[in-house]
């Protein structure tokens, strides 16, 4: 057994008998994710982008689900925001190697291609726009502050104003 899935084996052994079985679950799922869905993807087709939002917005869930003992609303409102933020900063990474359908290590991105940046571009910006949407759940759902409405608003519509410039230029 590699040292990797000895170590991964070994962390979610330790989260199932002093944590609980919820949170060595979700360790173990985005374990899977990540190395079952995202990572082979990543050679084979651009949806690799949508799985790795998953594998990337889930340790928060399995982190509160470690202090609650459970799931509950924040736990999903958490991943969603923590999900829509990685397609503005993936769709409009200025890496060189995104400008083509497959960057070095025959990686694929989404909305790849330089034929394509108008896509890429209309990703970054709609990512945004569900990402200032998403960002409000918390007021709705009264869990958010005064504060945190302004800032939300604010910060998300400046990342859309900068995914519309993005798009149009």
């Amino acid at each position: 057994m590699s040292p990797g899935a000895l170590l991964l084996l070994g962390g979610v052994s330790y989260l199932g008998l002093f944590v609980n079985g919820l949170t060595a679950a979700l360790a173990a799922a985005t374990a899977a994710v990540y190395l079952y869905a995202y990572t082979p993807l990543k050679k084979i087709s651009a949806v690799n982008t949508l799985v790795g939002a998953v594998a990337g917005a889930l340790p928060p869930v399995f982190g509160w689900s470690a202090a609650a003992g459970r799931l509950e609303l924040g736990a999903g409102i958490l991943f969603g925001i923590l999900f829509f933020w990685q397609f503005p900063i993936s769709f409009a990474s200025p890496s060189p190697g995104f400008a083509a359908k497959t960057i070095p290590g025959g990686v694929r991105r989404a909305a790849g291609g330089s034929a394509r940046r108008p896509a890429r571009s209309l990703h970054a910006l709609l990512g945004a726009l569900a990402l200032l949407a998403v960002s409000w759940v918390p007021v709705w759902a009264g869990r958010g502050t005064g504060a945190y409405a302004v800032l939300a608003t604010a910060l998300g519509a400046a990342l859309v104003a900068l995914g519309f410039h993005f798009h149009r230029d």
